[in-house]
């Protein structure tokens, strides 16, 4: 085991905690005003990319509600009083040092239109102004992305609106045990045999990876891991099964080896083939029942899904997402 993937997986074994941190949020009060207020629509400002894969995915798991959930990178003009704001954005490698201004600038302005604001990002204001909520970190984590952070904040905020907060709790702690169980299997001191992480590296390595689902959450959870791979230098797409089902023709041998060089290396006959395809399904419960039969789906195709039995669609959400971030980290082993 290498020392840089104990040092990349730091990042990742604090999902639990983080969570458990909304979860603690929720026990204390920081979102019982939502309780009393009928917002006109809810607001997502994500100042990055992977923030607004975050927030996408949450609107997906919320299903049809009475007001919409906006996903936007910066402040609607309509935001006024009627409506409640979530500014996100990661500081470090992935936005560079502007983060805790875009935060400052758009929660500030939030809040002098009157709207319900909430912080989830760098800043930790003392001087806050009146009706913004700056949601706690994990000391140390400060404008380091997390996945799981992003969506059970703004989660929380959304079934805030009609859930008890007993029950928000609940569900989030129970969030944090699935979790934290999925970190454990997922141990870097693991090999490939019992870690799925480093299993699904190995099994990607050397090879054109589409991620799809068959469900919109599940599409979603795909784009955010495509992209946390990009970030660690594996390049892979994204398509709904929908369309993979009609791009499979044109991805089957398609693609040489991206170092071939026609003029270079050996004539068309003689080049090397293809690489191979191999198709990530990201399968949540509200895939179950859109998941055709084995002996139907592409060949080279692997199910990522969550095992943990009575398992809520946040939690399975939150543990896949945790094991595409590990498998992105890990370097491919031969075991």
């Amino acid at each position: 085991m290498q020392e840089q993937e104990k040092l990349k997986f730091f990042e990742v074994a604090h999902e639990g905690a983080f969570v458990r941190a909304v979860a603690e949020a929720v026990a204390n009060g920081v979102f019982s005003d939502l309780r009393e207020f009928a917002p006109r629509s809810i607001v997502a400002v994500c100042g990055d990319d992977a923030s607004r894969h975050a927030a996408e995915i949450v609107s997906a798991l919320s299903g049809p509600l009475p007001i919409p959930i906006v996903v936007t990178d910066q402040l609607p003009a309509f935001c006024g009083a009627l409506d409640v704001v979530f500014v996100t954005q990661s500081a470090g490698q992935r936005t560079g040092w502007g983060a805790e201004a875009f935060v400052e600038t758009v929660a500030r302005e939030a809040s002098r239109r009157g709207s319900l604001t909430f912080c989830c990002a760098p800043p930790q204001w003392e001087d806050a102004p009146r009706g913004m909520t700056v949601l706690p970190n994990l000391p140390g984590m400060e404008g380091r992305f997390s996945a799981a952070r992003v969506i059970t904040s703004l989660w929380a905020i959304v079934a805030a609106l009609d859930t008890p907060q007993d029950t928000l709790g609940e569900t989030l702690a129970h969030c944090a045990e699935s979790v934290d169980e999925e970190l454990h299997a997922l141990s870097p001191q693991r090999d490939a045999l019992v870690n799925p992480a480093r299993g699904l590296r190995n099994w990607a390595h050397g090879t054109r990876v589409v991620h799809s689902s068959s469900s919109a959450v599940g599409v979603r959870i795909a784009a955010l891991a495509a992209l946390l791979w990009a970030e660690h230098g594996l390049v892979s797409s994204v398509l709904s099964a929908e369309n993979l089902t009609e791009a499979l023709p044109a991805l089957e041998g398609s693609e040489r080896d991206i170092f071939y060089d026609p003029f270079l290396d050996e004539d068309e006959e003689t080049a090397p083939p293809p690489l191979p395809l191999r198709i990530v399904m990201w399968v949540t419960p509200a895939d179950v029942d859109k998941l055709p039969p084995a002996e139907l789906l592409p060949p080279n195709t692997l199910i990522e899904r969550s095992d943990s039995p009575n398992t809520s669609a946040l939690a399975a959400t939150l543990i896949v997402l945790t094991r595409a971030w590990a498998a992105a980290i890990f370097e491919p082993t031969t075991d």
